[in-house]
Order: C-alpha cells, then structure tokens, then sequence
C-alpha cells in the first residue's frame, strides 16, 4: 500500500509522466479498437475473395481434369484396339506350358512398344485366370514389379468386374472403363501413388462385349494431384482440393497441401466452404475445401505479429516522447527550484 500510495504522489506532483502514462492509455486503446476492427475485415475479405477465387478455379480444374481423364483414356482405347497385342494375347492364354514363355515374351514386347508412346508405367494384360503379361517401366533391379505377389489378385478382380460390365451394358454404344485406385502405390518405388484404367482388350476383331481380355493400364497419381494442386492460393493452409466417388468417398488429395488430408476429415466437424463440380468419368467429383476456422487462425496469426511490432513501435514513441518533454522542460524545474 505504501509503495502505490508513492506511486500516486509522484504521477499527481510530476506533470510529464503522467501526461505520458495517460498518453500511452490513449494510443494503446485506440490500437486495440483499431487491430480488431482490421482483423474483422480483413478476414471478410479474404474469405470473399477466397469464395470468388475459387468459384473460378473450380471449373478451370473441372475442365483440365476431364481433359486429362479423356487423354488417358483414349491412350488406352488406341492399345487395346491393338490388333498384334490382341494376337499376341490369345496366343498367351492358349499356349501349352512349353512354348508359354516365349509367348509371354512376344505380348511384353508389344505391351513395350506401347508404353514409350504414352503417359502410363505399366502396361498389362490380364484375364479372369489372372496376369497374361505386363512391361513395367519402373522394374527394379532386383525384379520388383507392378502386378506380382498379393497384388495380382487384383487383376483377376478387375477381369471379373470388366466381364459384369460387359453384360450390363451389352449392345448399349458406350465405352467401358474402370478406374482402381488399388494397389494404391507402385512396390518398386514405395512410395508412388499410382492408379490404373482398365479396359476391354479387343483388337479391333471382337466387339467390347465380348472381349475376354482386359487391358491395365497403370499412371502416376502425380498426374493428377498436380492439377489439384492449382486450387490453394498463395500457398494458404486453408484450402485443399479433393476429388470423391459416387459414394463421396475421398479418392485423390492434392498433394502440395500437407494439411490437406486433416482438413478434409474434419470437414463435418469444422466450418467450411465446400464447391464441387461434376466429373465426366467414373461418376468422380472435384470438390473445393475452404476451412473457415483454420482461416480464421492464420488471420489471426498475422495480427498477432502485427500487433506485438505495433506495441513495440508504441513503446518506442512513449519512450522517447518522455525525453523529449523531460528535455523541453528542464529548463522550467532549473528556474522553478532557483526561484
């Protein structure tokens, strides 16, 4: 008590610093009024411009998405229209056990010829009775490769659901394809996300309904994580583009934003913007992911550091002003304590 009861009989005698403390009070409340105002509307800014920005976004990666979902399968029609690889397929599949390998051969050398003209890592052929042959642009040295251990089963699952297709759509002028996203990464690599498109391998001699041949054709999920990629502006944490199934199942994350997967689980939870369009292949979506609340966060962040430069450079302006009135009146105490 008796040392704010000093305190007081200093500030009520001395007229510069409590003309600097109330100055100080002045400024800081202002400023305070001031970085919540401009955080207010700040953060309606960007998530307006956020919201328009992507709004425009959305259809250019719609249309570059159907573009390359388009490319790719074209590719795969062009080989599976194939007529020496259709040939050289059956030879394969009916081929007793001592001439099979040679047989084998023949197919992968097509199947090689093939792949150095496209987009694709690997290139098979399979049946319901399994893998006929493929050529692996990423073999190992030590022979690993796309379609061998627990991961050939899934050519006999994807031969099997190419036949259902077959009968479903019997007669009806649609092109058959399927997309996998499993095995979801290449076992050379470790690491490489790929996806394969699956289509009836006919050789321009039977029609896609009859085809008893699949042709797997398998790519780099790097294609297109690239082009979702494009939907983060200015490197924002968030913003995150995803493409779902007919299930709204997440298939494909953009691979730039390393929050990006984190974002999209808790976008029930969590308030967000979501735009979404419609792809012309496998009944997939592209869909557009603004967090508000992380948004939030990093405005946040920014005038938090905003504010504490501010307070400094206040503090700074306080000192000095001090010196400057402890300097300007000096000469009035001189005369006050000579009088």
């Amino acid at each position: 008590m008796r040392l704010l009861r000093q305190i007081k009989d200093y500030f009520s005698t001395h007229f510069v610093p409590m003309f600097v403390v109330i100055l100080g009070l002045v400024f800081y409340v202002v400023l305070m009024l001031q970085q919540r105002y401009l955080r207010s509307e700040y953060f309606q800014y960007l998530l307006d411009q956020n919201q328009e920005e992507e709004d425009i976004r959305i259809d250019y990666i719609q249309q570059a998405l159907n573009e390359t979902f388009q490319e790719l399968i074209q590719q795969g029609s062009v080989i599976a229209a194939d007529v020496d690889i259709y040939q050289a397929a059956a030879e394969v599949a009916r081929a007793e056990s001592a001439t099979r390998m040679n047989a084998v051969l023949s197919l992968t050398e097509q199947l090689k010829k093939k792949i150095n003209t496209g987009r694709a890592i690997v290139n098979a052929v399979g049946n319901q009775d399994g893998l006929l042959a493929q050529y692996d642009r990423l073999r190992t040295t030590d022979g690993r490769v796309m379609w061998s251990g627990e991961n050939l089963a899934a050519i006999t699952r994807m031969a099997s659901q190419m036949g259902q297709d077959q009968e479903a759509l019997r007669g009806r002028d649609i092109p058959i394809a399927r997309i996998y996203l499993e095995p979801a990464v290449h076992p050379g690599e470790g690491t490489l996300p790929v996806f394969h498109i699956v289509l009836p391998l006919t050789g321009g001699k039977v029609s896609i309904w009859n085809s008893p041949y699949t042709f797997i054709s398998t790519y780099s999920s790097q294609i297109l994580q690239k082009t979702l990629d494009n939907v983060r502006i200015n490197k924002a944490d968030y913003v995150t583009g995803y493409i779902t199934d007919e299930n709204g199942e997440v298939m494909i994350t953009a691979s730039a934003h390393k929050g990006g997967a984190d974002l999209i689980s808790r976008k029930e939870q969590a308030n967000t913007r979501i735009f979404s369009r419609d792809l012309n292949y496998f009944n997939w979506k592209l869909n557009i992911l603004i967090d508000e609340t992380a948004m939030k966060q990093y405005v946040d962040r920014l005038f938090e550091r905003a504010y504490r430069i501010n307070q400094l450079v206040l503090a700074f302006i306080l000192v000095c002003s001090l010196l400057l009135l402890y300097w300007m009146l000096r000469p009035v105490g001189m005369l006050s304590q000579a009088m």
